[in-house]
């Protein structure tokens, strides 16, 4: 298993409930999605988020209260604990567009315009910028502290997290999920993060031109639990996710050892091989001395004629006496390892020029023959 499959797994048993268990005393998701529906009654659900959830299907407006609609059985991906409630995204935050900034600018009236590309990773959330005055035309726009920006398009399921007080517009490209108070915003953060949401939901929803709707955010299903146990589950995923992060350093180790194992045990085999540690020896196959007496014999018996006579007769370290090859022995500062006491060092000239020999007699007579 990856490491990222190891951190999928355990989102996807955090969002079932299969993380921490569950405790009556802490109530349920449906008690506390009626907290969060009454609560935004009680503020009128004024502005730009309640015009937005009143034209999308699975919301409704009856009178001044925004009502809902059950999440129908094939919406739900997974089964959750009784105790939890699917809600909708929308139901738990408020999501706002962006304003249509020129393409070329990146400030306005000395504020930063917030784009895709100013989205980093999920600890560190957005670039630096100072603070100017507000803006009020343009209010609206402004990024919330504890939001969560998301790309509508290009870059889609790229997010960040602020959690600073940097004022910055926010650009029409990306979205800005506000959480309800009464949730735990690391818990929907863990959650808009799971391999449901990144690799099915988003790939399902995402339209031919790379773009995702405002609609189709807010509808998004999620499972929601007591807050309470959604602070227990954050607090459980906290704890496991520096565990991923050691078990990453171990994977990624275990993979390049994997990757470069061939080629290093090959190696190995050969090293071992050459310093007489991969077979025993046998005290009845005789001694690499007593062989190499046997090849400088042979070599004398051929005359050692030609061309590879005349090279060994050039080597430093071969001398021909009386028309005999004789072998020098190797110092001590020239043998790179040690070998078992029955092998011997030797030149490699000494021990294969015999067999080169042989070959380009073989060659010449051939060519002898074919004439």
């Amino acid at each position: 298993m990856t490491p990222q499959e190891l951190k999928n797994s355990i989102l996807q048993l955090a969002i079932q409930g299969k993380l921490v268990e569950q405790r009556a005393e802490e109530g349920t998701g449906r008690e506390l999605l009626e907290k969060i529906l009454a609560a935004k009654n009680a503020k009128d659900a004024k502005g730009k988020g309640e015009k937005f959830h009143a034209k999308s299907a699975k919301f409704a407006k009856v009178g001044s209260r925004v009502s809902r609609e059950e999440i129908p059985d094939d919406e739900k991906p997974f089964g959750i604990p009784e105790s939890w409630e699917w809600a909708r995204l929308g139901e738990l935050g408020i999501l706002k567009s962006g304003y249509a900034f020129k393409s070329t600018e990146y400030t306005k009236d000395g504020v930063q315009v917030v784009r895709i590309s100013d989205l980093s990773d999920d600890s560190i959330g957005l670039k630096d910028a100072a603070f100017y005055p507000h803006k009020p035309e343009l209010s609206q726009y402004f990024v919330v502290d504890g939001s969560f920006l998301i790309c509508m398009t290009g870059s889609i399921g790229k997010m960040a997290w602020v959690k600073d007080s940097v004022l910055r517009y926010l650009n029409q490209r990306v979205g800005m999920f506000i959480p309800n108070a009464l949730c735990s915003s690391a818990y929907l953060w863990f959650f808009l993060h799971t391999s449901y949401v990144v690799d099915k939901w988003i790939r399902a929803k995402t339209s031919t031109n790379g773009n995702i709707k405002n609609a189709d955010i807010v509808e998004l299903p999620i499972p929601l639990p007591p807050l309470a146990e959604q602070k227990r589950i954050v607090a459980k995923i906290e704890e496991l996710l520096p565990l991923v992060d050691h078990y990453e350093k171990a994977w990624s180790r275990l993979e390049d050892f994997n990757k470069r194992f061939p080629a290093d045990m090959q190696k190995s085999l050969l090293q071992l091989a050459i310093q007489g540690k991969l077979v025993e020896q046998k005290a009845d196959e005789g001694t690499g001395a007593e062989l190499l007496e046997k090849i400088l014999a042979a070599k004398n018996a051929e005359g050692a004629k030609g061309k590879g006579e005349k090279s060994h007769a050039k080597s430093a370290k071969s001398a021909k006496v009386r028309s005999r090859v004789s072998h020098e022995e190797i110092l001590d500062d020239e043998k790179p390892f040690d070998i078992p006491e029955s092998w011997e060092w030797a030149r490699l000239g000494v021990v294969v020029m015999l067999e080169m020999e042989r070959m380009i007699r073989l060659n010449m007579f051939k060519r002898e023959f074919r004439l």
